[in-house]
């Protein structure tokens, strides 16, 4: 980020990080914030538009490209909404985040 006032601008400043949200969604316990993406109308061969959420762990190199885990829709019910509705939170009390997957158009 740079300040400006006219012409006069000054040097870059340094790069600072901020954590957004109530608590680091640490899903494997390692120490490094994860990532929850949902993707409800995801298909699989079995179920079209079944829905899925990807996990991307984090790491001392941040997130990579590709997921390290996919969750499909357990009931595999058509256009349910799986993954349309993701939560974390500490739910069991064992101080590691635990994800929430909603479905809100399950019958």
């Amino acid at each position: 980020m740079r300040a400006c006032f006219g012409a006069f601008c000054s040097t870059w400043s340094a790069v600072g990080y901020v954590d957004l949200g109530a608590a680091d969604p640490d899903f494997n316990g390692d120490g490094h914030g994860d990532l929850a993406v949902g993707a409800p109308s995801q298909s699989t061969p079995e179920a079209p538009y079944e829905g899925s959420v990807y996990v991307f762990n984090g790491g001392t190199s941040g997130i990579q490209a590709a997921p390290d885990v996919a969750i499909d829709n357990p009931d595999g019910l058509f256009d349910a909404g799986f993954g349309s509705e993701i939560a974390h939170g500490d739910i069991n009390c064992d101080l590691f985040s635990d994800l929430v997957i909603g479905a809100p158009r399950r019958p």
